[in-house]
């Protein structure tokens, strides 16, 4: 009975989901969402956390647009798990969000470190869930001695339900074609900004943190031209019709 609970809401949430195709090698991939605020705090030096009551409940609108094509590819093999990141080069990841009415800019500072990445646990007797990550990031560039800001903003997906089949990395890492399955997935989001003190370009440690998180309620993700109405409809009842076909046919 969880599980099946677990299907449709899945198939529910894809059916508020707009999802279009263009090319194997399309760009721009735009994410764009509603969502709203679940906790809100700040961390400090000591890492004493301090809430923001204020915070939870309020809207969220964002966007992040990432030109595939601007991408560098990084690869790592651990024991137990794989990582794929592909950085942003040249400004290839920007995004727009508020708050609440208030706007937020990470990729406000001169040196962008915005990322896509994927990170699988092939064999992880935690049973860990396989990871898919999109987020818009940048920092200050030292220059001498003194305190920096740094920001990011970002959306996740995982699947708890399958832990271990979201990506595989062993054969490559392709957000296009990975979009089909993130589409049937609620992401997470979040937006953080860092105070780091900098003794050196390579010394640096974290003052604070201000870190909010927040659902995802809408979600429409689009690589070219974006389709009518009705056929977001379609898409999304076809999401839906075949959750629940898949379900009676492991019963």
């Amino acid at each position: 009975m969880k599980r099946t609970k677990a299907v449709l809401a899945r198939a529910a949430l894809a059916a508020t989901v707009g999802f279009v195709t263009g090319a194997a090698n399309a760009v721009p991939i735009v994410f764009d969402f509603t969502g709203t605020v679940t906790e809100s705090f700040f961390t400090d030096f000591g890492s004493i956390q301090n809430y923001d009551p204020s915070m939870p409940g309020r809207s969220v609108t964002g966007r992040i647009t990432v030109e595939t094509d601007q991408l560098q590819l990084q690869a790592h093999v651990y024991p137990g798990q794989r990582w794929t990141t592909l950085s942003e080069t040249g400004g290839a990841i920007t995004s727009d969000l508020v708050i609440g009415g208030v706007s937020y800019d990470a990729g406000a500072f001169a040196r962008a470190t915005g990322y896509v990445d994927g990170l699988e646990y092939p064999s992880d007797p935690f049973l860990r869930s396989d990871r898919v990550g999109v987020a818009d990031a940048s920092t200050q560039l030292y220059s001498q001695p003194g305190q920096y800001l740094s920001r990011q903003f970002g959306l996740y997906w995982s699947d708890p339900n399958n832990s271990e089949d979201l990506i595989d990395l062993a054969n490559g890492f392709d957000l296009v074609s990975l979009l089909p399955v993130l589409a049937t997935l609620a992401p997470f989001g979040y937006y953080q900004e860092q105070t780091r003190q900098c003794f050196n370009a390579d010394a640096c440690v974290t003052l604070g943190t201000n870190f909010t998180s927040f659902s995802i309620d809408s979600l429409a993700i689009s690589t070219g031209n974006v389709p009518e109405p009705s056929t977001l409809a379609l898409f999304g009842v076809g999401l839906l019709g075949s959750a629940v076909a898949r379900r009676r046919k492991r019963q």
